[in-house]
Formats: C-alpha cells, structure tokens, sequence
C-alpha cells in the first residue's frame, strides 16, 4: 500500500502539496473504513498538516517525533513501524531509504531530527472530538 511507504509519500508530498495526499488517505478510507493502519496514518498526517504546509520536507520530523508512536494502540502494526523507521533513516541519513529522493539529491540538507517523541500521536482520544465533519480541519481553537 502506497500510503504506508515513507518514500512515496515524499514524492508524492513534493510532487503535488498536501491536500493530495490527503484526498488519497480520503478516497482509500472510503472504500475501506475498518483499515486501523490507514486510519492512524491518516490521523497523524492531518496532525502534520500545518507543519507540512510550510514545508514538506518536515514529514519526516513529523512521522519520527512521536505521531506514530503507536501508544495508544493495543496492537503494534509492522507497517506503521517500517514508516516510522524509515522517516527516521531519512533523517539520519538525509535521503530517502528507497532512493526517492536520492535521486534528486536531496542529501546534504538540514534538517530538524526530534531526539524525543513531543508531538501528539495518532489514534489519540481527540481524534473522537470531529468525527463527523466532512471538510479537511487543518486545526481548532479552544475558547472558554
């Protein structure tokens, strides 16, 4: 499955923006809704969105700094580990595992590396707070 390969989607995020890949976690979610890895997949790239809006290349920091840490999963989906470490090898290494953006000589860039898992981790108990909203949400503010 292409949307559980950290390589495509770099090319894909780089190729066509954000909101493509988005319509592609959309379109596979509707013909199979009980896919769990999909799902918090999904989740944790609309919780990178406003970071990959600015920059794509932050997809990897994303993935690695704690948005699949699986840890509110009981199961523990191979697929989403093999993502996880291969954003991680990305980071280290500073070009894809696959040799996506080897091939475009992405090597040799800066690039943020989070030494701890700080961000919110997909299948979290907030993704219950807009289930039934039909547009992409990007983020919500809280008033009191």
């Amino acid at each position: 499955n292409c949307l559980l390969s950290f390589p495509w989607m770099l090319e894909k995020l780089s190729c066509l923006g954000p909101m493509a890949m988005m319509d592609d976690f959309d379109a596979y979610q509707a013909l199979r809704p009980q896919d769990r890895a999909i799902k918090l997949m999904s989740h944790a790239y609309k919780l990178s969105l406003p970071a990959l809006s600015n920059d794509v290349m932050e997809l990897a920091s994303q993935l690695a700094g704690g948005r699949l840490s699986l840890k509110y999963e009981q199961n523990k989906f191979p697929e989403i580990v093999c993502v996880r470490n291969d954003s991680k090898l990305w980071l280290i290494n500073g070009k894809s595992v696959a040799g996506a953006c080897a091939q475009k000589g992405i090597g040799g860039v800066s690039l943020w590396s989070p030494t701890t898992k700080c961000f919110l981790a997909a299948g979290n108990p907030c993704e219950a707070i807009i289930p039934s909203c039909q547009e992409n949400v990007l983020s919500i503010r809280l008033c009191s």
